[in-house]
């Protein structure tokens, strides 16, 4: 029995899986955190405050992940409802933009039912190597809206050039998941606005076009008799009293 639970143990040590697990259990559980997790919240949700619009966010985002991490190649990613793709809509030291991605692309495939930091090595991700090697990305982490994937952020190796460790993996994901409710909430906000702003023109328009449909019939009438009565000061006079006449609308006006 010694002998079996020796071989079983030695077989779990050895599972790349199984290793992982465990240092993640000792580096989460019996390990202190590099980060005071208290004062990094308070400077987090601070550099979001007063926040409203999505480029506020998104600048603010920048910012914070600069600050924090000292990656000197980040990329943040959102999705556009026009065209159901991925674009790059900011970051530090990457020229020329990389091309938008769409969701059949490994790292959005990847990231789309996941809420987990994804370190960007091993076979699955080698067709992604035009997007890595544009962005030098070896990190991505989710940004998710009420349960989707609203956009994503790439990392480059910090300044020690090492991996991010289990510390910085549980505080990216904290920010990402706290600046993905901030972006859902400002496009559905903004959403909002655009839909009142067209509701009033269209208000608008109804109140007015009566008027400019009068309007315009008048005017085509003077047009067309002009050719033959132009010269007839009777008609002349007629024709300048035609603006203010066929629009009622537009007496208070200028």
């Amino acid at each position: 029995a010694v002998f079996l639970l020796t071989i079983a143990l030695v077989v779990a040590l050895a599972s790349r899986s199984v290793r992982a697990w465990f240092r993640l259990f000792v580096s989460r559980h019996l390990l202190r955190s590099r980060y005071d997790y208290r004062t990094k919240w308070l400077e987090v949700t601070d550099s979001f405050r007063s926040a409203e619009s999505v480029d506020e966010i998104l600048d603010r985002l920048l910012d914070l992940l600069a600050r924090t991490f000292g990656a000197g190649r980040l990329s943040i990613w959102t999705r556009f409802e026009a065209d159901e793709r991925f674009h790059h809509v900011r970051s530090t030291n990457i020229e020329p933009p990389p091309r938008p991605l769409g969701r059949e692309h490994p790292v959005v495939a990847a990231l789309a039912d996941s809420d987990e930091p994804l370190a960007l090595s091993g076979p699955r991700f080698e067709a992604a190597r035009e997007l890595l090697d544009a962005t030098f990305a070896v990190l991505a982490v989710p940004l998710r809206g009420s349960g989707e994937l609203v956009g994503f952020l790439l990392l480059n190796p910090g300044p020690s050039g090492g991996e991010y460790d289990v510390d910085d993996l549980d505080l990216l994901r904290a920010i990402a998941h706290h600046a993905g409710v901030l972006l859902e909430h400002a496009r559905m906000a903004e959403d909002r606005q655009a839909a009142g702003e067209l509701d009033a023109l269209n208000r608008f328009t109804a109140f007015y076009l009566p008027d400019f449909k009068n309007l315009a019939a008048r005017l085509s009438l003077v047009a067309q008799n002009a050719v033959k009565h132009g010269e007839d000061p009777e008609f002349r006079a007629q024709a300048m009293k035609t603006v203010p006449t066929g629009c009622p609308s537009c007496r208070s006006g200028p």
